[in-house]
């Protein structure tokens, strides 16, 4: 078999970013070098705090998906951030 037919036959697997919820903390366990995604959909438009507190050194990224591209919309290397 060729790799084109083992494609068609296995497909891609989606990742799997886990869904940051209002009010939930998350437990994260990472190593040195490594990176968490999450997913944020929030219910209404108005103002979130995203926090990280104990030993973790915190750089937070927030893209927006707009008209189904997904667009940079800030970044702060911080342990707070309010949008």
């Amino acid at each position: 078999m060729d790799i084109q037919t083992i494609q068609s036959l296995y497909p891609a697997l989606e990742p799997s970013v886990p869904e940051l919820r209002e009010f939930e903390s998350q437990r994260i366990t990472i190593g040195f070098g490594e990176q968490i995604d999450f997913i944020i959909n929030p219910s209404t438009s108005r103002k979130y705090t995203l926090q990280t507190f104990g030993r973790l050194d915190t750089v937070m990224v927030l893209f927006e998906i707009r008209n189904g591209v997904e667009e940079y919309s800030a970044c702060k290397n911080s342990d707070f951030i309010t949008m």
